[in-house]
């Protein structure tokens, strides 16, 4: 692909054409250049892809503790006779689950703190709040201190006529870490063998809202207005047949336009129309 260095930026898309090679029909792509935008429009389309793609990665945060809960369900329904290889796989996919929404919280905690979003107590108000209120998140939390600092939280999967059950042992979660006065109470309050389906269905509502929560505090109205102008500027490629569209910005040396071609010199952000509309549906979701 080339682009003209003297227009320091472009909007491409990918377009296929057909091509003669001995005799036979192939394809070639190649980028072009859209032609549908202003120079003062192409950069205020770089900037505003550039904040919206970070904005992406936060906004499916939750899709890892999700996916996790999932694999587990789906292998527990599998699960149909006593299977020694199924039940350590089972085991493994209890431990993913606690541990993604462990990084999930480390996430959003760090997040908060470092881009002083709010007060700075934004991460603490919301999960305290999630803590009081949903035993089965309070009781991640715990689980979470213990498969980190101490041993494994699985301590049995057993099949039988009433079905499947995992279970993490309350006695020896409270005998092997010395827990606060609170923490100690909730176990105490528990069976001795805590039914941890039961545990990962009702914390992973939990952790869908902290996501909801915190996603709401970064929705900044800048950010909004530069989802909008993206939306809006989508619309003007709905003539264009292509699925793939890249903002190109040149960089290097103006006189040296061979590095172009070979994709050096060159930032660029991917353009992601239909995803822009689908985020600044969520942003404005009430």
């Amino acid at each position: 692909m080339m682009i003209d260095a003297n227009k320091k930026m472009a909007v491409v898309y990918m377009k296929e054409n057909p091509v003669q090679h001995k005799g036979k029909t192939g394809r070639e792509i190649n980028f072009e250049d859209s032609k549908l935008f202003t120079e003062p429009e192409i950069e205020k389309i770089f900037q505003a892809a550039g904040n919206i793609e970070v904005f992406f990665e936060d906004i499916f945060r939750n899709e890892s503790f999700n996916e996790a809960a999932q694999e587990l369900f789906e292998a527990c329904d599998n699960l149909r006779s006593p299977d020694e290889m199924r039940s350590l796989r089972i085991k493994r996919y209890v431990r993913s689950y606690i541990l993604e929404a462990d990084i999930f919280l480390k996430h959003w905690e760090r997040y908060m703190r470092h881009r002083e979003v709010g007060d700075g107590n934004v991460f603490k108000q919301i999960t305290s709040e999630i803590y009081d209120t949903n035993e089965a998140y309070a009781m991640l939390c715990i689980l979470r201190n213990y498969l980190v600092h101490s041993n494994d939280v699985v301590h049995g999967v057993h099949i039988g006529f009433d079905g499947l059950k995992i279970w993490t042992d309350r006695d020896i979660v409270l005998r092997d870490i010395e827990w606060s006065k609170a923490k100690k109470e909730l176990l105490q309050r528990q069976e001795k063998k805590i039914d941890l389906l039961k545990v990962i269905k009702d914390s992973n509502d939990a952790l869908n809202i902290i996501h909801d929560s915190m996603l709401s505090k970064i929705v900044t109205d800048e950010l909004k207005e530069q989802c909008e102008f993206l939306v809006n500027m989508g619309k003007r490629t709905v003539m264009i047949n292509s699925d793939v569209w890249f903002v190109f910005r040149f960089t290097g040396d103006e006189e040296n336009k061979e590095n172009i071609a070979l994709g050096l010199g060159v930032d660029y952000y991917q353009l992601y129309w239909n995803r822009y509309r689908a985020v600044w549906e969520k942003m404005n979701k009430k």
